[in-house]
């Protein structure tokens, strides 16, 4: 019997393995699946050491927001290990002066102060507003962010806060690429990955409906169809 290639899944920003619960009994029947800890790691080099551990051989790599600018830079870096990558919800290119600037200003606030977490306030940012009311969508959202503490949240924006574009370097390899995007995202808008899916000339690409930022929370049937369909094909 071959044995089974590997699934391997990276968190976004302020998440853990929760994210991706509803997804790996799916993955499972048809590949090893390994979930990456990006909580603890201290900066960027880090964060793509431990995805270089999950595996001896190579692997499907499937990166949700941040994760995907950390498997964008993992697939780069090192693309004979990579079998495929696919890239949920997850923004192109350097960040925006301003968005940039937001951010360190959060990270002198924290160095001063504890992160208590996402409100549930500021979920109709993230979520497609169906989903506000379900606490299967909501409650690991909240409850992951809330366990991060203030030295998490810095290290995690510092490790990605000054962001390559990968778009030219992806190009020029050999591997397949899946691009997700979700209908209602705000906060990575459907047309800057329509153009990251034109810029890699050989990507598929993927819009989820009826789905916020959080698509492995929200729609994680439609989303684990997606991915499987791609790795499989």
């Amino acid at each position: 019997m071959m044995p089974l290639e590997t699934i391997v899944l990276l968190p976004g920003f302020l998440c853990d393995e929760r994210l991706w619960a509803p997804l790996v009994p799916v993955f499972s029947e048809r590949y090893n699946v390994r979930v990456v800890d990006l909580k603890h790691p201290q900066n960027l080099d880090a964060m793509i050491e431990e995805v270089g551990k999950t595996s001896d051989q190579a692997f499907h790599l499937v990166g949700f927001s941040m994760g995907g600018y950390i498997a964008e830079t993992f697939a780069t870096r090192f693309p004979e290990r990579v079998l495929s990558l696919s890239l949920v919800a997850a923004s192109v290119g350097a960040l925006s002066e301003k968005t940039r600037a937001a951010r360190l200003k959060m990270v002198g606030l924290l160095r001063r102060g504890k992160y208590n977490g996402i409100s549930e306030k500021e979920m109709d940012r993230y979520i497609h507003p169906d989903f506000l009311k379900d606490p299967q969508v909501v409650g690991p959202i909240m409850q992951m962010s809330a366990d991060f503490s203030s030295e998490q949240y810095i290290n995690q924006t510092l490790a990605t806060v000054d962001r390559i574009d990968k778009g030219a370097a992806l190009q020029e390899l050999s591997f397949p690429v899946l691009i997700v995007a979700a209908a209602n995202d705000r906060v990575v808008p459907l047309e800057s990955l329509k153009n990251r899916h034109a810029q890699i000339s050989r990507s598929k690409f993927r819009v989820i409906d009826h789905c916020g930022h959080y698509v492995p929370l929200e729609q994680p049937a439609e989303l684990g169809q997606a991915v499987l369909d791609f790795v499989g094909r």
